[in-house]
């Protein structure tokens, strides 16, 4: 896959910058400095020669203040700057606006653990790991056209993961489409059919049950889980685009993104089962889910009946993604 030609750049300098506070999703306004250095980008852009690039930016204010002033510098109106939510900061939950030693003082060793797995730690109250944003990246990046070239402007920590991704974007993409995401799901089923308790709990409130097994963020923030059994078979769609639950996931395949798959399944349901060599028997219901970005769905597929005394690491290892999409049989 060739990339886009992106020009990135980073939001001009804060104040919380400048007060060394983590901004994540919060904002603060762009200094003097700031402004100028923004100004620096649009001026340097304009010599360059960028016409037919579009302008892009993530949604919180500090970059969309960068943006305007490059679109100026342009010749541009502000209003033609598009926005995309998938290039926001990294979130850093219930340490957004704090220093770090604020946060240290509130929570000693805190940073330490963060250090520790720089790729993983996700902070507490809905922060984001690298890896929450690397899903959300990573699927920003295998939509976009190689024939359109873009100006972006986004975040120091995003743009970290947004050059690290483009860098290798198939392999990238391979990763968080077929083996990471999908592997967080399938530990949250494999525990789900070895503990009934676990289960009960994910079938009432599937955000908390899964954020305790550790998997939380962007796209998995309301959750729920439908159970198939003997009597019910569920499949999940998102009719409008390609809603998804990245947490446990990772990216939604193309097929799931089509107007076709998005289309039948919710009117033959059946039907395109079987175009996945799923035969669901005639006294089956089957039960279609329309997510959407308020609700995420994920099925609970029929434990085989041959996994009995499987240790959770081994149901994991029998769950695929389309199985908890409800589009094959596990």
């Amino acid at each position: 896959m060739s990339g886009s030609l992106i020009y990135l750049v980073r939001h001009g300098e804060t104040e919380w910058n400048q007060a060394g506070r983590m901004q994540g999703h919060l904002d603060s306004p762009l200094t003097a400095r700031g402004e100028a250095q923004a100004l620096a980008v649009g001026e340097t852009l304009r010599d360059i020669g960028v016409d037919g690039f579009e302008l892009l930016a993530s949604p919180l204010g500090r970059t969309l203040a960068t943006a305007a002033i490059i679109a100026s510098a342009l010749g541009r109106d502000p209003e033609s700057i598009a926005i995309d939510e998938r290039i926001k900061e990294i979130t850093w939950g219930a340490w957004d606006g704090l220093t770090r030693a604020e946060i240290e003082a509130r929570d000693p060793g805190a940073l330490a653990r963060r250090h520790a797995d720089h790729w993983g730690y996700a902070p507490p109250g809905g922060g984001e790991s690298y890896a929450m944003v690397g899903l959300r990246v990573a699927d920003w990046l295998a939509g976009l056209d190689p024939e359109r070239p873009l100006i972006v402007v986004s975040h120091g920590g995003t743009g970290r993961v947004v050059r690290g991704l483009y860098a290798a974007l198939d392999v990238m993409v391979d990763l968080y489409e077929n083996r990471v995401g999908p592997r967080n799901g399938a530990a949250v089923v494999a525990r789900a059919w070895s503990d009934e308790a676990f289960k009960a709990r994910l079938l009432d409130d599937a955000t908390a049950a899964i954020a305790d097994v550790g998997y939380s963020g962007i796209q998995g923030e309301d959750m729920v889980v439908v159970e198939n059994t003997p009597e019910v078979h569920n499949v999940v769609v998102c009719t409008l685009c390609s809603c998804y639950p990245w947490p446990v996931l990772g990216l939604p395949p193309v097929w799931y993104k089509s107007f076709a798959y998005r289309s039948r399944v919710v009117r033959e349901p059946r039907a395109v089962l079987a175009e996945f060599d799923l035969v669901i028997p005639d006294e089956t219901e089957i039960r279609v889910w329309d997510s959407s970005a308020e609700i995420r769905y994920l099925v609970l597929p029929w434990r085989p009946a041959d996994s009995d005394g499987l240790d959770d690491e081994a149901l994991a290892a029998l769950v695929t993604r389309d199985g908890m999409i409800g589009v094959a049989a596990v």
